[in-house]
């Protein structure tokens, strides 16, 4: 993840500041870690943003073209190894990593992917009440 949070912020103006902080895409649970540590303790609640991959292409557009986001390799292998079966594999993918960084975050934001809006449906009912929402 870049470290665009270590740039001071252009002022919005008397008394405004964020609410909240969304990630970008993360597919890592090593990579939030390290982002965490380096943003260090804030007073605004940090989501994580999911985006659930639908296929090996999508991860390897994913991983080469955004910047700063890095789709680590044994994701790429089991979204390669799914094959047809890339959209499943992805949702599983994305529970078991929000699993995995659950107390890490104080929530999480699913972001669908082209053609995928009934999956992101399903794949939010399955995660809904995964997560802690109290202070990290």
């Amino acid at each position: 993840m870049g470290d665009h949070l270590a740039e001071p912020a252009q002022d919005g103006g008397e008394g405004q500041r964020a609410n909240f902080l969304v990630t970008q895409p993360i597919f890592d649970v090593e990579a939030l870690e390290s982002f965490l540590a380096r943003l260090g303790p804030i007073d605004v609640p940090v989501l994580a943003e999911l985006m659930p991959l639908r296929s090996f292409e999508q991860a390897e557009y994913v991983h080469y073209e955004l910047p700063d986001t890095r789709v680590p390799e044994a994701v790429l292998d089991r979204l390669r190894a799914a094959g047809p079966d890339g959209p499943a594999a992805g949702q599983a993918l994305t529970a078991a990593f929000l699993g995995e960084c659950g107390d890490l975050v104080n929530g999480a934001i699913v972001v669908p992917t082209a053609g995928s809006p009934n999956e992101t449906a399903e794949l939010v009912r399955t995660l809904v009440g995964t997560i802690d929402t109290g202070p990290r």
